[in-house]
């Protein structure tokens, strides 16, 4: 289904959209994408754009592109879990966003999941094609209702960045409570091609699981993954990235900054796999405890099966400075704003390299936890 303009949509997942870092101003995106519980209601590119993108249902995309079911399922096993199989058996759609060769596409192309339906299961298969040459930015958020605490999202995402593209890809999860969260995502990197990966995630979450795998298969091709979380009180989260570098001067960078507070489970995973004489990664995770009560586990793995690779990780978990508090404090701030300024500090996404629209609405989201610490 598609609209005219957004103001259409129901005013409750507008509202909750931009809460979320969604900007609704059309003509700050160059499309546009809304599935809501099992439906998509919205999915619009913009007039500027449409001869670069195509974005529409991945079941749509099917219809129209019959190519595309081979390739469905080739980067995520379907069988790999008992949540990849749900979402095979069973899938409400999800998005397709094709980047065509040599677009230059200069505004983010926004999409939003939402579960508005109490003790909904959400399963959508995501399907993104960066065109040879293309330069990108995909911010996408999957997102609760603020009114509904208990639900499930199972998300299976593949995606191609074909020879020379330069695809950016920051997600912001905003859960509730009560939610079970399976994303499975996995990624093919072709020759002088690169992809980077921004995960964000704020709120708190029942259990979230997460490993998103890059196949850099091109030569000289390069992923990155970059992820900062600040994991709730009651919260479990098991996230991590994965990348395998196969093509002759392949690189990769896994970057993670993590704040767990009271009662909380965080395990932060990394993996490289060095498959070519010629390859380079590195892994850093960076992690904070609030308090006595929450658990932060760093696990990085490092693997490889040729000589030349050379890959090597750096792992830190501490707590805020009380020097850095103390010093703040003469400065005229009281203790919790001195703590909010060094949360905002180490939660900084500058490393991520967003554009200015998307880093101000993600700064606005930091700058909201930061006050509630």
């Amino acid at each position: 289904m598609t609209r005219e303009n957004l103001v259409g949509l129901p005013h409750r997942v507008l509202n909750e959209a931009m809460r979320v870092g969604i900007n609704v101003d059309e003509s700050d995106a160059s499309a546009v994408f809304f599935h809501v519980d099992q439906k998509t209601i919205y999915s619009k590119v913009g007039e500027a754009f449409e001869n670069q993108i195509e974005m529409m249902d991945t079941k749509d995309a099917l219809e129209k592109y019959p190519w595309l079911k081979e390739r469905m399922w080739t980067l995520v096993d379907k069988d790999k879990d008992e949540y990849t199989w749900e979402v095979a058996e069973s899938w409400s759609g999800g998005y397709f966003m094709y980047i065509k060769p040599d677009a230059k596409v200069t505004f983010p192309l926004q999409s939003c999941l939402m579960i508005t339906t109490e003790n909904s299961r959400q399963r959508v298969h995501n399907i993104i094609i960066a065109g040879e040459g293309s330069e990108s930015q995909i911010l996408t958020t999957c997102a609760q209702h603020q009114e509904t605490r208990e639900g499930a999202h199972l998300g299976v995402s593949e995606v191609w960045v074909e020879d020379r593209a330069k695809l950016s890809f920051t997600m912001v999860h905003h859960w509730a409570p009560e939610t079970v969260v399976r994303p499975r995502t996995g990624v093919r990197v072709g020759d002088s091609a690169e992809f980077v990966s921004n995960y964000i995630c704020f709120t708190p979450v029942k259990d979230l699981q997460m490993e998103p795998k890059a196949l850099c298969d091109g030569e000289g091709s390069k992923a990155i993954f970059n992820s900062v979380l600040y994991v709730q009180p009651g919260s479990n989260v098991d996230l991590g990235s994965w990348t395998v570098l196969n093509g002759r001067g392949s690189v990769t960078e896994l970057n993670t900054r993590a704040i767990t507070r009271a009662n909380s489970h965080l395990i932060s995973r990394g993996t490289i796999d060095g498959n070519n004489d010629d390859c380079r990664g590195h892994l850093e995770c960076r992690g904070l405890l609030l308090d006595e009560e929450s658990v932060l586990e760093a696990i990085p793995i490092l693997r490889a099966s040729k000589s030349g690779a050379e890959l090597s990780h750096e792992a830190a978990i501490g707590k805020l400075s009380e020097e850095g508090i103390t010093y703040l404090m003469s400065r005229g701030l009281s203790r919790d704003e001195a703590v909010g300024v060094l949360i905002r500090g180490f939660m900084d996404i500058s490393i991520m390299g967003l554009s200015p629209g998307v880093r101000q609405e993600i700064e606005k989201i930091i700058d909201l936890v930061a006050s509630v610490s």
